[in-house]
């Protein structure tokens, strides 16, 4: 009899933990389903509301942005509609998606502090997010004369806005034109597009001349890939690293002159330095790349922080306007990687005075072509160098 209560016993401690597996119990076997999959409780925010892309969200391209108003325009020149004139005058963190013109872009000029004119208006607009708005002609004047077009942050459109701290630009714009946002001295932070593919005054992808120019706020920044022509941060004082794309082709007018750059990385895809290109900057060294066919005059002029150059292979093949490397006067060495002596003017690229003459360094077997050319003139140490 005690036999059979025994078993008894266990036949139902037996069924108990069954039903407790087939509950979703601890067995190892249990389905795993990860957090947010369903949208459930872990989706959502603070105020209870479902988050279920959360994780995509976190991997955005930019910083945390929340504004205070959130506008969309589903007809360009709106926006005087969309924000009351205590609004105007009151919000300082602003995103607008839709389409804009130039009536909207003085509306955000005017938000941001100064009228068509540059006249004060007392906005105190800081932070702008427009990546999910189109540019598009019509509407009024935003600044001058000066009219919006198709995917282009416009000549002159930010200009001198000193309240400007953060924008985010349209994903769709092709280009930034001269002026845009030259002296916009608060900005520290801007949001460039992936692909900037309008068709520039040279007839390259372009940020143009001084686009940011004396924006000294601005200390480092990374240009998309697709970009082929820069100029714009001429006076930036506050640059001091910069990322150039695979795509770049042209650097142009004194385009980082007067800035803070300690080093730069020039692409393989580098055809031309402009004029004053790095005038002024603060470079320790550089590296010309094999794709250059031209050099500006004064190119890396006053570059006086400069210790070490090299040069490319087909040197003799780049267009060289005068004064490239003028008063870098602590230069220390000159490599050249073309195994024969290029027939080119030293003067052209460097000036050296007695009390700073540069070593240079050549490929290894080709000593004696150098010696015997020009180049032993102006180097009066010559080295062989495995490259």
């Amino acid at each position: 009899m005690e036999k059979v209560k025994i078993l008894l016993l266990c036949m139902l401690c037996t069924i108990f933990t069954v039903g407790l597996t087939s509950c979703g119990g601890d067995d190892d076997n249990d389905t795993y389903i990860p957090e947010g999959s369903q949208g459930g409780d872990d989706d959502k925010d603070e105020d209870g509301k479902n988050d279920g892309d959360k994780d995509n969200d976190d991997k955005d391209d930019g910083d945390k942005f929340i504004p205070e108003k959130t506008v969309h325009l589903d007809m360009a020149g709106t926006l005087p509609d969309k924000i009351t004139e205590s609004e105007m005058y009151t919000t300082k963190s602003l995103k607008i998606s839709g389409v804009l013109n130039g009536t909207d872009i003085l509306f955000i000029r005017k938000m941001l502090g100064v009228d068509q004119h540059s006249n004060p208006t007392g906005g105190i607009l800081e932070e702008l997010d427009i990546s999910d708005a189109k540019i598009v002609p019509g509407g009024d004047e935003y600044y001058k004369n000066y009219k919006t077009s198709y995917d282009a942050i416009g000549s002159y459109m930010f200009h001198q806005i000193k309240n400007l701290k953060m924008i985010k630009l349209p994903s769709t714009i092709k280009g930034i034109r001269p002026y845009a946002f030259e002296g916009c001295t608060g900005l520290t932070s801007i949001i460039l597009p992936k692909g900037l593919e309008r068709i520039g005054p040279e007839g390259e992808a372009c940020i143009g001349y001084r686009a940011f120019g004396g924006c000294t706020g601005l200390t480092s920044v990374t240009l998309p890939e697709g970009l082929e022509y820069v100029g714009g941060f001429e006076g930036c004082t506050g640059l001091t690293s910069v990322t150039l794309p695979e795509s770049l082709g042209s650097i142009g007018y004194a385009a980082f002159s007067g800035t803070r750059l300690t080093s730069v990385t020039l692409p393989e895809s580098l055809k031309i330095i402009e004029y004053a290109a790095f005038y002024g900057v603060g470079l320790t060294s550089v590296t010309l790349p094999e794709s250059l066919k031209k050099i500006g005059k004064k190119a890396f002029c006053d570059c006086t922080e400069l210790t070490s150059v090299t040069l490319p292979e087909e040197l003799e093949n780049i267009s060289i306007d005068v004064g490239v490397f003028y008063r870098c006067n602590n230069l220390k060495s000159v490599y050249i990687k073309a195994k024969k002596a290029p027939h080119i003017s030293i003067p052209y690229l460097f000036y050296f005075t007695n009390d700073n003459i540069p070593k240079l360094y050549v490929p290894r077997g080709s000593l004696n072509d150098y010696k015997n050319s020009n180049w032993h003139i102006y180097f009066k140490e010559i080295y062989e160098y495995d490259f």
